[in-house]
């Protein structure tokens, strides 16, 4: 039996084997990519709503103690002596019988009566609230 016609046969079967195994994987990247895509997409989302959630109360959705690094630091570099964070017991019950306005009102008086150096310029941020100088 001659080897060239054996050989021959054995490299056109290899090949027929590489070309239906380079077309199923081509057809598997096909099926997968989008259910990858959408894994990946519903991931990203996922671990940004996570951060937003651990910066904020699910019930108000107002910031909550995870922001006041970025607060501090900003009345720092505005040049504010003083920065007090301050959280009040039951202030949902506050803000509810009060109304949100007058509850932050309630909130900038107090806050504007520290006292300052001649200096100083009173400065305030209730969550939820704008930074407003008293």
């Amino acid at each position: 039996m001659p080897y060239a016609h054996v050989a021959a046969r054995t490299e056109r079967e290899a090949r027929h084997t590489f070309l239906l195994l380079l077309i199923g994987l081509g057809v598997l990247w096909l099926a997968l990519f989008p259910i990858v895509l959408a894994a990946s997409r519903r991931l990203r989302r996922n671990a940004l709503e996570i951060r937003r959630q651990s910066t904020h109360d699910a019930l108000t959705g107002l910031p909550t103690g995870g922001l006041p690094p970025s607060v501090c630091g900003t009345a720092v570099e505005e040049g504010h002596g003083l920065v007090a964070l301050i959280d009040v017991d039951r202030f949902k019950d506050i803000n509810d019988t009060l109304g949100h306005p007058r509850a932050t009102s309630c909130c900038a008086r107090w806050a504007c009566g520290w006292p300052t150096g001649p200096a100083a310029r009173p400065w305030w941020r209730g969550w939820g609230a704008t930074s407003s100088r008293c």
